[in-house]
C-alpha cells in the first residue's frame, strides 16, 4: 500500500524533477496515456479494423486460436491458397510466447490490447535505453513516450507481429549492448530479449535492430574500453543462443523461404519514401491525400500512413547532434541519416547502389521500412539534449533549440507555400495548412517548456514544465493526422457471419470444395471502399476477401500472406492474370464449388462442374514446367483423365490411365488425409492440395513417395485392389528446431542458476 501511495505522490518541494520520474512511475504514466488514448479498445467496446488488422492479423490470430483450443499446433493451413504452411510464415506468431494472451482471452478484445501492450512495452524499453546512455530519468521519459507514440508505431497497430517486434526493439538494443559490457547474467538477459523479438515475426524490424547493434559493436571495438576478445565472445554467444532458442521457428521459416515465390529481386523499390518524404517530419500532411476511410496516405507509398515523430522531439534530436560532442551521438546521427536515405529507395542513390553490391537486400520488401531505424534513433538522440538541459540550469534560454526552431518554422512556411502553389491532384490545402501551423504551435510549447525547465526557481514549476513537455509530445503524435486506426464494433469479427448471411447449404468444407473470388472481384476489392470502416470490412467479409475466409472456416483458392510456395503462386497467378478471363477446367481441378457472380463483389453463384479434392485413375503426362503450365490453361485440359508429372519421374511411375479407379471414402483433417482407393491395377491418386516436402504418404502401411503433380499439387501411386492411402504433414525441421530450442533453453537456465550463486560458470555454449 505504501508503494502504491508513493507511485501517486507528487514531488515534494525539495525533490529534484529527475528523481521523481522513476521507471515505475513512467511505466504507470505511459499506461495512463494509453488508457486515455484508446478507452474503447481497452474496455472491449470497439476494436481495430482498417487494412491489415482486419484482413491479415486478426484472421491469422483467429485460425491460431481455433487450433490452440483443438489442442493442435497449426503447422499447415488448408483453408488458404489451396493449402500452405502456417507456422512457417513467421508473422503468424505461433511460437511467440506472449501470443498466449490472445489465445486465452476473447480475441476481439485481447488482440488489439496485445498490440497496445507491446507499444507500452517499447516505451518502457526506450526509457531504460535512454536512461542508460544519458543518466537522466526525465529525458528517458520523454524518449520513451516519443517511441511509443509516433506516426509509425501508431500505424503499426494493424500488424500484431510488427507491434511485438517494435515493442522489443529498444529492449534488445539495451540488454544486448549491456551484456557486452558487463557479461554474466546480462548476456543472458540480452539473449532472452533477442529471442523474444526474433519469435515475433517482424523480419525487417529485427534486421534493423541488429544493424543498430552491429554499428554499436563496431563503435565499442574502435573505442577499446572493452577487450575485443570479450566483445567477440559475448556477441557470438548471444547470436548463437538466440538462433538456437528460435530454431523452432527459424528452421521451418527458412525452408519456406527457399521454396517460396520471393527472390532477391522481389522487393525491388516499391513503396519507397517519396522524394519529398522528409518534409513529412515537419508538416505531416504535406502532399498527402485523404482516403475514403478518412486515413491519410502519401502518394505512391502505402506501407505506413505516417512516420511522423513529435516535432519537439525532432527539435531536441537535431539540437543533440549540433551540440553534443560524444561519439555515440555522432553514431546515432549517422544511423538516422543513413536510414532516411535508404528509405527513399529508388528516389535516393544509396539504395540502388547498395543493392548492386548486396543483391540480398531485395528480400527487404518496401524500402520505406528503413525508416523504422529512424524512429528508434530520434527519441534516443532527443534524450541527450534534454539531459543536458536537466544538468544546466545557469542559462535559462535554450539558444541552440531556439535557432533550430527558427529554421524549422522557416522550412514549414516554405513547405506550406510550395504546397499551395504546386498542389497534388488530391491535396487538401486547408488540412495541410492546419498541419503546419499546429506544428509551429507545438514548437512554441516545447521552447517554453525548456525555458521553465532550465530557469524556473521552484522545483514544482520545473515539474509542471516537464509534464507539459511530456503532454505536448503525446498530443502532437496523436493529433498530427486524423486517426490512423479507425475503430469498429467487435461483432464484425464474429465467426460464421458470412456463411449465415449467404445461407449456403451445404457450405464449402475442407476436403470437399473451395470458393474462388473472380479475378474481377479480387482486383477491384483491393481499392474499393464502401461506407465507414466498419461497413467496408463487413462487406469484404461477405466477399471472403483476403483472409476473411478464415473467420468462417471456408477453404479458398487464394489468400493474403507473405510467402507462397513458388509453383503454387505460378498456378494461382494463371487464374488471376486477367480480370475478364476464366479458366473453368483449372477451377474444376481446384474443387471450386462457388465463385463470385460476374460483375459482382459480394454475390456468389454455384460452380457445379468441380471435381472432388482427391481423384484417382488419371493417366500420367510427363512435361516440363513450361508445357505443364501451358497444359493447365488449355481449354481441353481434363483433370479427370490426365495428370502432369515432372519428366524425371518417368521411370518411377508404373500407373497408367485407369478410368474405373475411384476414391471409395475420404477423410480430410488439417494435417492428415485418409483415402480408400479401389483400382484394378496401380493408379494415380491426385490431391488438389499444395505440394510441400513435409507431406508424407503411406499405402497400406508402406511408405510411398508424394510427387509434385499439375505443377504445384500432390499425387501418390496407389497399388492394385483396395488400398488405404494416408498423407500426413510431418515437419521434420519444426521437430528438429523444437529439440534445439529446448536444449538451448535448458542451457540458458543452467547458466542463469550458476550466475545467481556467484559461480564463475563455464561458457553458456
Amino acid at each position: 500500500m505504501k508503494q502504491l501511495r508513493a507511485l501517486f505522490q507528487l514531488p515534494g518541494e525539495g525533490e529534484p524533477l529527475d528523481d521523481w520520474f522513476t521507471r515505475g512511475r513512467f511505466a504507470f504514466l505511459l499506461a495512463c496515456v494509453f488508457v486515455a488514448s484508446f478507452p474503447e479498445v481497452l474496455t472491449g467496446a470497439r476494436t481495430f479494423v482498417v487494412r491489415d488488422f482486419g484482413f491479415f492479423g486478426y484472421p491469422l490470430a483467429h485460425y491460431h486460436r481455433e487450433a490452440f483450443w483443438r489442442g493442435e499446433i497449426p503447422l499447415w493451413n488448408p483453408l488458404s491458397y489451396c493449402g500452405l504452411p502456417f507456422l512457417a510464415q513467421w508473422n503468424s506468431l505461433v511460437c511467440y510466447p506472449l501470443s498466449l494472451f490472445y489465445l486465452l482471452f476473447p480475441l476481439a478484445w485481447s488482440l488489439p490490447v496485445f498490440c497496445l501492450g507491446h507499444l507500452w512495452l517499447g516505451g518502457v524499453g526506450m526509457y531504460c535505453l535512454a536512461h542508460r546512455w544519458t543518466g537522466s530519468r526525465f529525458a528517458a521519459s520523454v524518449a520513451g513516450l516519443a517511441f511509443a507514440f509516433n506516426g509509425l508505431t501508431l500505424n503499426s497497430l494493424m500488424w500484431p507481429n510488427n507491434c511485438a517486434a517494435l515493442g522489443w526493439m529498444p529492449w534488445v538494443v539495451w540488454l544486448v549492448e549491456r551484456g557486452w559490457r558487463e557479461g554474466k547474467r546480462e548476456v543472458l538477459l540480452g539473449i532472452f530479449a533477442g529471442a523474444m523479438q526474433m519469435l515475433s515475426g517482424g523480419p525487417e524490424v529485427i534486421l534493423l535492430t541488429w544493424a543498430a547493434l552491429a554499428a554499436m559493436w563496431c563503435g565499442h571495438c574502435a573505442q577499446g574500453r572493452i577487450a575485443r576478445g570479450q566483445l567477440v565472445v559475448r556477441a557470438a554467444e548471444q547470436v548463437i543462443l538466440i538462433s538456437a532458442l528460435c530454431a523452432v521457428q527459424l528452421l521451418p521459416f527458412l525452408q519456406l523461404v527457399s521454396l517460396s515465390h520471393r527472390d532477391i529481386s522481389y522487393g525491388d523499390t516499391a513503396w519507397a519514401m517519396p522524394p519529398w518524404g522528409w518534409a513529412n517530419f515537419l508538416v505531416p500532411l504535406f502532399y498527402q491525400y485523404e482516403s475514403t476511410l478518412g486515413v491519410y496516405f502519401q502518394y505512391d507509398q502505402f506501407w505506413t500512413t505516417s512516420y511522423y515523430v513529435s516535432i519537439g522531439v525532432l527539435l531536441l534530436a537535431v539540437a543533440a547532434v549540433a551540440s553534443e560532442r560524444r561519439r555515440c551521438v555522432a553514431l546515432l546521427a549517422v544511423l538516422a541519416v543513413l536510414s532516411l536515405v535508404l528509405a527513399l529507395g529508388k528516389n535516393g542513390f544509396l539504395f540502388e547502389w547498395i543493392s548492386k553490391l548486396f543483391p540480398q537486400i531485395g528480400f527487404f520488401r518496401y524500402a520505406v521500412k528503413f525508416v523504422v531505424l529512424t524512429i528508434l534513433v530520434v527519441p534516443w538522440l532527443a534524450a541527450f539534449a534534454l539531459a543536458r538541459h536537466a544538468r544546466n540550469k545557469a542559462k535559462p534560454f535554450p539558444k541552440a533549440e531556439a535557432v533550430i526552431a527558427g529554421v524549422f518554422v522557416a522550412l514549414i512556411a516554405g513547405l506550406l507555400l510550395f504546397a499551395k502553389e504546386h498542389p497534388q491532384p488530391l491535396d487538401n490545402w486547408p488540412a495541410t495548412l492546419q498541419s503546419g501551423l499546429v506544428r509551429v504551435a507545438f514548437l512554441g510549447v516545447t521552447l517554453a517548456a525548456l525555458y521553465f525547465l532550465r530557469g524556473a526557481a521552484r522545483l514544482r514549476s520545473r515539474w509542471v514544465a516537464g509534464l507539459v513537455l511530456l503532454l505536448s509530445v503525446c498530443l502532437d503524435a496523436l493529433t498530427h493526422a486524423p486517426r490512423q486506426n479507425p475503430l469498429a464494433e467487435t461483432w464484425i469479427y464474429t465467426p460464421g457471419v458470412a456463411l449465415q448471411k449467404h445461407g449456403w447449404n451445404p457450405p464449402p468444407k475442407h476436403g470437399e470444395s473451395r470458393v474462388m473470388l473472380s479475378p474481377y472481384a479480387d482486383l477491384n476489392l483491393r481499392t474499393m471502399i464502401r461506407g465507414t470502416p466498419q461497413e467496408n470490412f463487413a462487406a469484404n467479409r461477405l466477399a471472403l476477401y483476403a483472409n476473411c475466409n478464415l473467420l468462417d472456416d471456408v477453404p479458398k483458392v487464394n489468400g493474403f500472406y507473405s510467402l507462397y510456395p513458388r509453383e503454387l503462386y505460378e498456378v494461382v497467378s494463371l487464374l488471376y492474370s486477367a480480370t475478364n478471363t476464366y479458366l473453368p477446367k483449372l477451377a474444376d481441378f481446384l474443387s471450386v464449388s462457388r465463385i463470385t457472380a460476374p460483375g459482382k463483389y459480394f454475390e456468389w453463384i454455384p460452380w457445379n462442374s468441380h471435381l472432388p479434392m482427391a481423384t484417382a485413375g488419371q493417366g500420367p503426362v510427363f512435361a516440363d514446367r513450361t508445357n505443364t503450365l501451358t497444359g493447365l490453361i488449355d481449354p481441353n485440359f481434363d483433370a479427370r483423365a490426365a495428370v502432369f508429372l515432372p519428366p524425371d519421374l518417368k521411370d518411377a511411375v508404373a500407373a497408367t490411365r485407369q478410368p474405373d479407379a475411384r476414391i471409395v471414402e475420404s477423410h480430410f483433417d488439417n494435417h492428415r488425409i485418409e483415402l480408400h482407393v479401389q483400382a484394378a491395377s496401380p493408379c494415380m491418386v491426385v490431391i488438389a492440395q499444395t505440394y510441400h516436402p513435409a507431406w508424407q504418404a503411406t499405402a497400406n502401411g508402406e511408405r510411398v513417395p508424394v510427387w509434385r503433380a499439375n505443377h504445384a499439387f500432390q499425387a501418390v501411386q496407389a497399388p492394385a485392389g483396395m488400398s488405404t492411402i494416408i498423407l500426413q504433414y510431418r515437419d521434420r525441421r519444426f521437430h528438429a528446431g523444437a529439440i534445439i530450442s529446448l536444449l538451448a533453453l535448458v542451457n540458458c537456465l543452467v547458466a542463469w542458476r550458476k550466475y545467481r550463486h556467484g559461480d564463475e560458470p563455464a561458457e553458456p555454449l
